[in-house]
């Protein structure tokens, strides 16, 4: 009987913390939603709900990712394609973590960036 208690406890935990993602993983998934141009996954990593309420503002903000996205296509293509990304580091911050993040270009190339997160309603969110 206990030992059915202790398994039931490690299977809780195991499903409630593989259903939150860390702040590198975020801030992995929203350069790769960056990339791909997905308005859906863009929204989701960088909380536009719960920054502004303004559809002006969202507006506003979601033309921008959208810019970023393509210029960040064409960067992509000028190096001759994406070979990966990575998380150099994380730094904890009083209002967030900032996680610094390596681009690695097929030619060899490579472009460092820092994203910024911060917790909103128990998640990690790209802050602005």
């Amino acid at each position: 009987m206990k030992f059915t208690r202790l398994l039931l406890i490690a299977i809780l935990t195991f499903f409630i913390t593989c259903g939150q993602e860390s702040a590198e993983d975020v801030a992995l998934n929203a350069i790769k939603a960056l990339i791909s141009g997905n308005d859906k996954k863009l929204s989701e990593y960088f909380a536009l709900d719960e920054v502004t309420k303004s559809q002006g503002e969202q507006s506003a903000i979601k033309s921008k990712l959208k810019e970023t996205s393509q210029e960040l296509q064409e960067k992509i293509a000028k190096n001759g394609g994406l070979k990966d990304i990575l998380v150099l580091n994380s730094t904890d911050e009083d209002d967030g973590i900032v996680v610094e993040i390596n681009m690695l270009f097929n030619n060899q190339n490579s472009e460092k960036s820092q994203v910024k997160l911060e917790k909103i309603d128990g998640r990690w969110a790209v802050s602005f």
